[in-house]
């Protein structure tokens, strides 16, 4: 069909005065999916883990018996990659155009809403691909389904439809690779991953699509950029797992031992520690989190028999992870009255049992989706000792000194890409600079250089 480009002025719902900071602390981010009030929660993290609210932004009401208003039915949720801006969609009954909400965070974890922008129905995912690219999915049920590029501009707070790509089937997912150079979108009605690269200019082109051989449910890539799973839901038995390895061209490998069976059932969503060494993985039916340990190199996946239940099916919302923590809503008070947010440490073995607080009430209606934010750590502060025996080796200690420069050879001549994979370039102009890409070689050696160099700020 033609391609449809159109230029959305975004309503302004606020004057915000010049503020470029990103929240300088740890937060999370929920979408409130109720029928009668939608709405965004600030969250922050406490230093014990827990969760506290900031505030709650209403961002639609109506009455039990008023039509539809587009405002409600808060959904996807989405913060850029500096930080500075979050979008949310809205899943409302109405039929033909949905809003996206848009907001500027502060430095204290505050929300300003900067305007709205419409989108067509329905926009059940949306992912940032670069501060200023922003993909949403345009899913239908029997109708023709999309993947929608959107470029934001925050000056004239605008958004701009740069390209749109037909989907073969019912596309209710879309991932980002942490480059901003890909995007993948995981549709059920033929069970495929489509991979797009995306052009300087923003418009996607079609590059692969990928069978993993279950639905093709919430494709997500690891923090290293290197692994995609997907996950198979009801499919397949109704427990299965994909993955595949991503090619440094953005290209899916299938792992040779995919796909893998979850003791929980219908798999739905994931999340990766932030050192991509356990995959939590969320369930349906049985409205499950268990954790997997995920091997840096095969990618192959093994339950460590660790699990939480949160209880009736179908009340999971959604998981995601900070450094050391994870966190997974139940979106729901039917049975056991409880409805917000968990918290949890993440240990090595994955277990669910140090929970920080009790579940943490976003003050809005079904906590369905979640996005978290930390400003980024010094990459360069690895060690706090050069000494294998010694209890701080490995450990960062918040300075960049000889500590840190010989334990990353250590790591370096072990061949530890969880560590030392850290650049697939040495030019600072390359996209690949400052990204992993599988392998060990100089790009890793001298871009660590150039970040020790740098210190921490």
């Amino acid at each position: 069909m033609p391609m449809v480009m159109r230029c959305v002025v975004l309503s302004c719902a606020a004057v915000v005065a010049p503020c470029f900071a990103q929240a300088d602390g740890r937060y999370v981010f929920a979408a409130n999916n109720g029928n009668l009030e939608g709405s965004v929660s600030s969250m922050r993290v406490m230093p014990d883990g827990s969760l506290q609210v900031v505030e709650k932004y209403v961002t639609g009401t109506r009455g039990s018996q008023d039509p539809a208003v587009p405002g409600t039915n808060a959904y996807a949720i989405d913060i850029t990659p500096d930080g500075r801006f979050l979008a949310n969609t809205h899943a409302t009954a109405i039929s033909t155009f949905e809003q996206i909400t848009l907001w500027r965070v502060h430095a204290d974890g505050t929300l300003t809403q900067i305007g709205t922008a419409l989108t067509p129905d329905s926009p059940l995912d949306l992912v940032w691909v670069t501060n200023d690219l922003l993909a949403v999915t345009r899913t239908q049920f029997g109708g023709q389904n999309f993947v929608i590029m959107y470029r934001f501009d925050e000056n004239n707070v605008t958004l701009t439809e740069i390209d749109r790509k037909q989907t073969p089937g019912f596309t209710a997912y879309v991932e980002a690779h942490p480059t901003g150079r890909w995007v993948y979108a995981g549709e059920s009605t033929s069970n495929s991953v489509s991979v797009y690269e995306v052009g300087d200019d923003g418009r996607l082109t079609l590059i692969q699509t990928a069978f993993p051989g279950n639905y093709a449910i919430d494709p997500t890539v690891s923090h290293d950029g290197t692994k995609l799973y997907v996950a198979g839901g009801i499919s397949a038995g109704g427990r299965s797992i994909a993955g595949f390895h991503i090619g440094s061209d953005g290209i899916l490998i299938p792992m040779d031992n995919s796909p893998w069976i979850s003791p929980g059932d219908s798999p739905k969503e994931f999340a990766f520690s932030t050192d991509d060494r356990l995959l939590y993985v969320s369930h349906g039916r049985d409205a499950t989190v268990w954790s997997f340990y995920i091997d840096p190199f095969t990618g192959d996946l093994q339950p460590t028999g660790n699990m939480f239940d949160v209880g009736l099916q179908g009340s999971h919302g959604d998981t995601v992870t900070l450094e050391g923590l994870v966190f997974f809503s139940d979106d729901t008070t039917a049975v056991d009255g409880i409805m917000g947010i968990y918290s949890f440490d993440v240990t090595p073995d994955g277990n669910f049992l140090n929970q920080n607080g009790p579940v943490a009430s976003t003050l809005g209606i079904a906590p369905e989706h979640l996005v978290a934010w930390e400003p980024a750590r010094c990459r360069a502060d690895l060690s706090g000792s050069s000494d294998p025996n010694h209890p701080m080796y490995g450990v960062p200690d918040g300075d960049v000194d000889g500590s840190d420069f010989f334990y990353f050879l250590d790591q370096f001549v072990a061949g530890n890409l969880a560590v030392a994979d850290l650049s697939g370039s040495t030019d600072p102009n390359d996209p690949g600079y400052g990204f992993p890409d599988g392998q060990l070689d100089g790009s890793d050696f001298f871009y660590f250089l150039d970040i020790f160099v740098a210190g921490c700020p």
